[in-house]
């Protein structure tokens, strides 16, 4: 959910949890992107595939690079709860336009969609999406735990687009303050055809972290699968993150495995 609001050129994403003296009663995910306009919802949410985020694509305004390649984060959302609502804000022309989305993990055919009404101008443009119903308590998405998980997944990715701030509980996720050292390693090619594909590996190291990840990513640096290492660095906390376009390719075309990286 966060990897769709970048997709929509949000410039700030805020993961806010919601909870009482009880339980952990709801996930919320809002953005500042573009929304989603009304004339669109069919076409994203009454199938999985076949999104325009197609291999190569940009984003709308800013020109990001586009990672999303499938329609598929209603799912994702339905995978921490029952129920996820959209509340989405878009711009008709002039005019600030607003409605809602609710899906059911009962009923994933029965996409219900208010609709638009205009919106406060104040409000601008954007998606917040609310989980709630949820399974469990998800203690890993607790600000003192999802402030150095998210760094890692996102440190590449934040440092090519420091424009985009993602915050958790209102803090502004820093990898930088979390990073220890930092190196490059450029390696051999990958030759597909006749085309040969850089590679490089940057190795970040943390100065706390509970597990060592290694991240197959794209050529900008979005990793698209977490694996972990087969070898061991006793009192070494790192993260490695092996960029290259052919993995952009292998994601593309579903082929995306670690044998095929080997």
């Amino acid at each position: 959910m966060i990897l769709n609001a970048l997709d929509a050129d949000a410039t700030r994403i805020d993961l806010t949890i919601e909870t009482d003296d009880i339980a952990m009663r709801a996930v919320v995910i809002s953005d500042n992107g573009h929304g989603i306009p009304h004339s669109e919802v069919e076409g994203l949410f009454g199938k999985i595939g076949g999104s325009w985020k197609r291999h190569g694509a940009r984003s709308k305004a800013l020109g990001r690079l586009l990672h999303g390649k499938e329609v598929k984060g209603r799912l994702k959302a339905l995978a921490l709860g029952r129920v996820a609502e959209w509340t989405v804000r878009y711009r008709d022309g002039t005019k600030l336009m607003g409605y809602k989305i609710e899906l059911l993990r009962d009923d994933l055919v029965d996409v219900r969609v208010t609709e638009p009404t205009e919106a406060e101008p104040a409000l601008g443009t954007g998606v917040e999406v609310r989980i709630t119903e949820l399974d469990r308590a998800y203690l890993s998405l607790e600000p003192e735990n999802a402030s150095q998980a998210l760094s890692e997944v996102f440190a590449i990715y934040l440092t090519d687009y420091p424009e985009t701030g993602v915050y958790v509980d209102g803090t502004k996720l820093d990898p930088s303050a979390l990073i220890l050292d930092r190196k490059n390693f450029p390696l051999l090619p990958i030759s597909d055809g006749d085309v040969d594909h850089a590679v490089e590996v940057d190795v970040i190291e943390w100065r706390s972290t509970s597990e060592r990840w290694f991240f197959l990513c794209g050529k900008e640096g979005f990793p698209f699968q977490r694996i972990t290492p087969r070898f061991h660095t006793p009192g070494y906390q790192f993260s490695a993150y092996l960029r290259s376009s052919y993995i952009d390719k292998l994601q593309e075309q579903g082929q995306l495995d670690l044998a095929e990286i080997e």
